[in-house]
């Protein structure tokens, strides 16, 4: 947690304020804002607080509830020492160069006292050097094994180090007055993922999040956005969170997971083979297709799915969907593209009559192109199902083609000018469905 200090001059008066750490504004690309708020009471004050490491100074903001008020701040370096311990043997000797010490060294199996003055110790030095009285001592490092000294020696260095500090300016009296500070963040991660079991007796879809902090938040409200940061929206602070939740606490570098969502989910499944339209001049006249599944879901939940990836789990095992979650806005459905369906559909068709004619359609001649056509539809499948058949009867990239005539053995179709035919068929496990079609081309000719 970061440290609020409450810094007075010496005219001012002091008072206790609240302000801490209350909120973290998580965003998908692991930048944050740092939400402190609470009331501030003083007179003619400052306050200064030590930013972390991870703090960016571009997009830090002051609010008061108050407007009126005059708030200054700025963003500096801080310095201050710190009395630290001596970690080693030679950082010992350089804090006490200049002083009387006596060390103590073995030279081969005996062990040999020396004093005098220490002399300048290199930060890589193997020897040390001391001024007795008529001579100075070369010792190495590695042979001392004692160092005494009097009231001289030093066993910790004074360090000096750097802090970022954020110090705001008050001018007037403030009665318990809310303060906020916006303050952007880095070095956060997240990730969001959907999770849709298919094993509960009711389909379930779960939003599991992962968040890692780079220093320890505890009981935070946490509120997460589903899209990159940007500075502009501290400022603002109008962007909509895709959920939130509260009393959290996690620990600094740690993987912390947390279910934000679980609803029963309506699904369907459903398979669909889509057929190329046969054009004139085409001498194969044959094409086979494999059909796709399409997995529909509704949000049924009160919150707007954000797109994140999607998983699922059936007969206890995770597999991954070909595709992530589409942002769907509560009480909505969509339809997405599960994978491979079980039924291959074989298209033949032949060109029974080329009849060349006029047709009163603004004044122009076209010729007519008869096509009969048959349908093999195959389950692959050990179940029952049906499946969609979407035949394409007029390429989309040709203009001029238009649909005249449709004869269908199936559901008792009339004729229609359309562009494609759609109907759906039940196909038994492990076997085949034939169906046919008739349709007449009439195109622009040449003649």
């Amino acid at each position: 947690m970061l440290m609020l200090a409450l810094l007075l001059s010496s005219s001012a008066g002091f008072a206790q304020n609240e302000l801490k750490l209350r909120r973290l504004h998580m965003y998908r690309d692991g930048a944050a804002i740092l939400e402190y708020s609470g009331l501030m009471s003083t007179r003619q004050a400052r306050y200064q607080m030590t930013l972390p490491a991870q703090a960016v100074a571009a997009g830090i903001q002051v609010r008061l509830t108050e407007r009126e008020k005059l708030v200054n701040y700025q963003v500096h370096q801080l310095e201050k020492e710190k009395l630290e311990a001596l970690g080693s043997l030679l950082d010992l000797l350089k804090a006490n160069v200049g002083q009387n010490v006596t060390i103590e060294a073995f030279e081969g199996r005996e062990s040999v006292g020396y004093s005098g003055e220490l002399l300048s110790v290199h930060p890589a030095a193997e020897m040390v050097f001391l001024r007795t009285g008529t001579a100075v001592e070369a010792i190495p490092v590695k042979s001392i094994q004692h160092l005494a000294g009097g009231k001289a020696l030093q066993t910790g260095a004074m360090v000096k180090h750097f802090d970022r500090v954020l110090t705001v300016y008050l001018t007037g009296d403030f009665a318990d007055l809310n303060t906020t500070i916006l303050i952007p963040a880095s070095d956060f991660s997240s990730d969001a993922r959907y999770l849709l079991d298919f094993d509960k007796e009711k389909t379930e879809m779960s939003l599991d999040l992962s968040i890692t902090a780079p220093f320890a938040l505890e009981d935070m409200e946490v509120l997460y956005y589903n899209h990159p940061y940007e500075v502009s929206e501290v400022s603002a602070f109008s962007s909509q969170a895709a959920f939130r939740f509260t009393g959290v606490s996690i620990p600094a570098n740690t993987r912390t997971n947390f279910q934000v969502l679980s609803a029963e989910v309506p699904l369907a499944l459903s398979d669909e083979v889509a057929v190329p339209a046969w054009e004139p001049g085409d001498q194969t006249l044959t094409s086979k297709t494999t059909g796709k599944r399409y997995l529909s879901l509704t949000n049924g939940s009160n919150m707007d799915w954000f797109s994140s990836a999607i998983y699922e789990r059936k007969g206890m095992s995770l597999g991954h969907i070909p595709a992530n979650l589409p942002e769907i806005p509560k009480k909505t459905t969509v339809r997405m593209e599960y994978g491979p369906s079980p039924y291959i559909l074989t298209d033949n068709a032949r060109l029974v009559k080329v009849k060349k004619r006029a047709v009163d359609l603004n004044g122009m001649r076209y010729d007519s192109y008869l096509y009969v056509g048959r349908i093999e539809i195959r389950n692959t499948s050990l179940e029952a199902g049906r499946v969609r058949v979407v035949k394409q009867c007029v390429p989309d990239t040709r203009r001029n083609y238009w649909f005249a005539n449709q004869y269908l053995d199936l559901k008792a179709k009339t004729k229609q000018e359309v562009q494609k035919l759609e109907y759906e068929v039940k196909v038994e496990a492990n076997d085949v469905a034939f169906y046919s079609y008739r349709y007449e081309l009439l195109i622009p000719s040449d003649n």
